[in-house]
């Protein structure tokens, strides 16, 4: 039995948004201490530009750990699928309630913005009916106010006045440039940029141009007009494992710069067009300040699954056996066996009967 603590378990708040720093439980589709089944969407959540569903990624009894109207951080537990009903009748913690009772108030502080303002020892009352306070208005804030605010622990910061505690009109906008401490990104150009990149690998830089050119370019495009007994020994050379069986298109794009993360089972059958990524590289500023961090997780393709024409599947995913991804979809969490899977992102709409002896659960 899965421990309370099993990510699998746990239903997450996943980052669609790269600015957004908090989000806000809409609603829950699954009533508190009700059955739920890997994949089935549990809960609304409103990010600054849409409402996305979350979903359970086992079977169990759903635990609400906070109450719908609340707003949670990026990556944030929302809740947990647990094996027995959960004894409360609410599920809401605590702590949770009382997220859910700042939402009924006029101001929202962000994360990192709540943590600055600790950092500081200022009193969040000067925010009061700004609406969503983020890090930066609490920097502009401490630049329009020298004296309200000393650099360090906080001990000698100086306490709001009254009129500080007035409503503030709307930010200043100001230039990137001007924000205090933010790094800057400065160019690295093409040697940099590669410098970097065999950094990251931990070798040297001759070997990252060697591989780029061996299995990046030459084997790449050979792959592409290549007969279709020969496709599969290119793509074993380039590090992909592979089982017996398989067939992968000649338009198909298997990871350029990680081949080797890649491992896919007997009768796997890759269609015209499909992407499968084990690599995330954003630009060198966002990867520096945090905003989006570099990612390179395994792609596991099991025994006989579909992967259909002009589908994407993201870093970290594993498609379990016998699935099917249909044409279009973007996966970005795992698929489970026996189960087909479509959409943007991929949302389970079919189950497969299982042989006896197997479980669709994996």
């Amino acid at each position: 039995m899965a421990s309370s603590t099993d990510p699998q378990r746990d239903v997450r708040i996943p980052r669609e948004t790269v600015n957004d720093d908090v989000v806000t439980v809409q609603s829950w589709s699954v009533a508190h201490g009700s059955k739920v089944t890997s994949g089935q969407s549990v809960a609304d959540i409103e990010t600054s530009k849409s409402v996305i569903e979350v979903e359970a990624e086992s079977d169990g009894y759903l635990h609400h750990l906070f109450a719908a109207g609340s707003e949670v951080p990026i990556g944030a537990v929302i809740g947990r699928v647990e094996a027995q009903p959960p004894s409360d009748e609410t599920g809401v913690s605590s702590t949770a309630a009382g997220d859910a009772a700042d939402v009924a108030s006029d101001t929202k502080i962000s994360r990192k913005a709540q943590v600055l303002i600790e950092k500081h020892g200022l009193d969040a009352a000067i925010f009061h009916g700004r609406g969503l306070v983020r890090e930066r208005d609490v920097r502009d804030w401490m630049n329009n106010n020298e004296s309200g605010a000393t650099e360090g622990d906080g001990t000698s910061a100086a306490k709001p006045t009254t009129q500080a505690t007035q409503p503030l009109a709307a930010p200043i906008p100001v230039q990137d440039d001007h924000v205090p401490n933010k790094p800057q990104y400065s160019g690295k150009g093409l040697l940099g940029d590669a410098r970097a990149s065999a950094s990251d690998r931990g070798t040297s830089l001759f070997v990252l141009v060697w591989n780029y050119f061996w299995r990046n370019w030459f084997l790449g495009n050979l792959v592409k007009i290549a007969p279709r007994g020969v496709i599969k020994v290119l793509h074993r050379w380039r590090g992909v494992k592979m089982g017996p069986d398989c067939f992968i298109d000649p338009t198909a794009i298997l990871e350029t710069a990680y081949p080797e993360n890649i491992t896919m089972g007997k009768d796997v059958r890759v269609t015209v067009g499909c992407i499968i990524m084990t690599h995330i590289k954003a630009p060198h500023h966002l990867r520096e300040t945090g905003i989006m961090p570099a990612v390179v997780k395994p792609v596991v393709l099991e025994d006989h699954c579909f992967i259909g024409v002009n589908s994407v599947i993201m870093p970290g995913v594993t498609v379990g056996r016998c699935s099917v991804v249909t044409s279009g979809s973007v996966v970005m969490t795992n698929v489970p066996p026996y189960t087909m899977v479509t959409g943007n992102p991929a949302k389970v709409v079919k189950k497969f009967p299982c042989p006896d002896g197997e479980s669709s659960s994996g």
